[in-house]
């Protein structure tokens, strides 16, 4: 019985893995940035964002239609305490299929909605930079695995991704430093000098890596990409002016089949003149 218990979850597991990586295929992507590059900005100096706040309105209309079809609303998040832009499409009254959601302080999301639950593949901004994700998977240890993709659609992202930057030589050598947390057992004892046990303590270490800096008055992106377990992701990074990033190889090309993250070159958003 046990082992035929695990042979369905073998099963599960892998036809669950199949199938996300089948369902977000390039049109998936395609329609997520089309989202975004048409979405409206957000609205918050108008009188229904600034009642939504004092009046901690759970979610509420601006325009279109927010019952059963394409519409912008405002809703409150009870875990962050934020409040946030939605504008994408509902089935009774739930956000269900393409939506962006945008909020003053937090980074913009497009994604996929089912009844209201968000699902698969999402754009992440990162410091104007549109970071690809797909999320559907299990969860270790309270964090979601994400799933990767076909090539074909990451590097399409990524021609989307950076269609405004230019390349640049911002990047110089320079030292990477994480404070890395860790556990340091130590002995208890009693009053009479007695040992109790163990218990642990979390204390931080310096850990120096080789890295590159950005020497430039505007943010860099580099484009990077792996290649993990059979599927590919979107690796691309923001850094902002005089910050670090661990040192990588930079390539001209991807090598598909290669274990691990490649870079693929770093451009520079540079402010349009007027």
């Amino acid at each position: 019985m046990k082992q035929r218990s695990f042979l369905y979850l073998l099963i599960f597991y892998v036809a669950a893995m199949l199938l996300s990586k089948m369902a977000y295929t390039q049109s998936n992507i395609d329609t997520l940035w089309s989202l975004l590059k048409r979405s409206q900005p957000i609205q918050y100096n108008s009188p229904v964002w600034e009642s939504a706040g004092k009046n901690q309105i759970k979610e509420t209309c601006i325009s279109g239609d927010c019952t059963n079809g394409y519409g912008i609303s405002i809703f409150n998040d009870r875990v962050s305490a934020g409040i946030y832009q939605y504008e994408g499409w509902f089935l009774n009254t739930k956000h269900h299929g393409a939506g962006i959601v945008k909020s003053v302080n937090t980074a913009a999301r497009v994604c996929n909605f089912d009844h209201g639950k968000e699902t698969g593949a999402y754009l992440l901004e990162n410091n104007g930079l549109m970071v690809l994700h797909n999320a559907n998977g299990k969860v270790v240890k309270k964090v979601r695995a994400e799933f990767g993709f076909d090539l074909a659609v990451v590097q399409k992202h990524q021609a989307n991704s950076f269609e405004n930057f230019i390349p640049c030589n911002c990047l110089s050598r320079a030292t990477h430093i994480v404070e890395a947390e860790y556990q340091q057992p130590y002995d208890v004892i009693d009053e009479f000098k007695n040992n109790k046990g163990t218990n642990y303590k979390t204390e931080t270490q310096r850990v120096e890596y080789p890295g590159l800096r950005n020497n430039c008055l505007n943010t860099v992106f580099v484009k990077a990409i792996s290649y993990e377990g059979g599927y590919y992701f979107d690796r691309s990074v923001a850094i902002l002016p005089g910050a670090t990033i661990m040192k990588r190889p930079f390539n001209t090309t991807y090598n598909p089949g290669k274990e691990g993250v490649q870079y693929l070159g770093q451009y520079e958003a540079v402010p349009v003149k007027k």
